[in-house]
């Protein structure tokens, strides 16, 4: 009965896809799916998306925390029921690798919603830890937080499934050597 709590730590830059994923919010709260995001972050755009949130009338589902040190960020991914991010390329060409910010969020046991871009399917496997989504596309980015939001079993599995996967492939003693 409680609100979805999303978390998406990303600096507020294009490639971060802020507008993709407030257009899947406005999705989401015309779909009837009660949630709260909360974005951890700061940049050059960062104004443009609280414009954003006011034209969408996302005041109330939608919060910027604005950057914070890394204890106060682990805190909130555990506060958190998943981690989001909506990479995409901008018309530039400019792409993300494997952002460190779902690495942290996989390593706090959340299920990832994400775009289906650059490094990301390396470290989240499509229906085993998370959802991966086209680019861009908001409505398949509302359709899998939805889904996630259905499901309290299927995200902590996906969570326990991602967890696992961070302490096999990512280890930093065995990846140093």
């Amino acid at each position: 009965s409680e609100p979805l709590k999303i978390i998406c730590v990303a600096s507020f830059r294009t490639v971060k896809g802020h507008n993709v994923l407030l257009d899947a919010c406005t999705q989401l709260r015309e779909r009837g799916t009660p949630f709260h995001c909360r974005l951890v972050g700061y940049g050059p755009i960062e104004q443009e998306i609280r414009s954003r949130i006011q034209i969408l009338k996302l005041e109330e589902q939608v919060t910027i925390t604005g950057g914070q040190p890394r204890q106060e960020v682990i805190r909130l991914l555990g506060e958190s029921d998943l981690i989001v991010l909506t990479s995409i390329q901008t018309a530039k060409g400019n792409r993300e690798g494997i952002p460190v910010a779902l690495m942290e969020g996989v390593a706090c046991g959340l299920p990832v919603v994400a775009s289906r871009l650059s490094g990301i399917p390396e470290l989240v496997e499509h229906g085993v830890s998370g959802l991966l989504f086209e680019p861009g596309n908001a409505a398949e980015a509302a359709t899998a937080i939805q889904t996630l939001a259905a499901d309290p079993q299927l995200r902590s599995r996906m969570g326990r499934a991602g967890r696992a996967r961070i302490e096999a492939d990512y280890d930093l003693s065995i990846n140093a050597t």
